[in-house]
């Protein structure tokens, strides 16, 4: 089951924050939809950069959640990050090569049933979950 991915990144994520964000996504009224990846792009990071799948396909309601989390985390005190130019994008590798833009033959779709909230922390392996919550199904 794809999802949709919230990430904190911080190197020591404050415990108050995670408690708004926790609070927060439990009122997030958001209906399930699809990414579509229609071409793979690099994105310059200052070490390795990130080879992504990347499309607008379902931006327009990701960012729409990306909001609406936003907005429930002010409200509750908590800083949000709102990120206005926020990309959709799968990763496939980090390296330090560049490549150029290159169309896919055929569409990649994920399908988003839920979101999870994740502490990213940086310089270790892998995810913290924090949370999980579905989106409604469309009606």
């Amino acid at each position: 089951m794809s999802r949709s991915i919230v990430s904190a990144r911080a190197p020591a994520f404050p415990r108050g924050v995670i408690a708004a964000a926790r609070q927060a996504e439990t009122a997030i009224e958001a209906c399930q939809f699809e990414l579509v990846f229609d071409h793979s792009i690099t994105f310059l990071l200052p070490q390795d950069n990130a080879i992504v799948l990347a499309g607008n396909g379902g931006r327009e309601l990701l960012r729409q959640l990306h909001v609406q989390i936003a907005i429930e985390m002010h409200r509750l005190g908590a800083d949000a990050n709102l990120n206005p130019n926020f990309q959709p994008h799968a990763a496939l590798l980090y390296d330090k090569d560049l490549v150029p833009r290159i169309a896919l033959q055929r569409p990649v779709v994920m399908a988003a049933r839920e979101f999870v909230l994740l502490h990213n922390r940086r310089g270790q392996a892998g995810y913290e979950e924090l949370g999980r919550w579905p989106l409604h199904a469309r009606g």
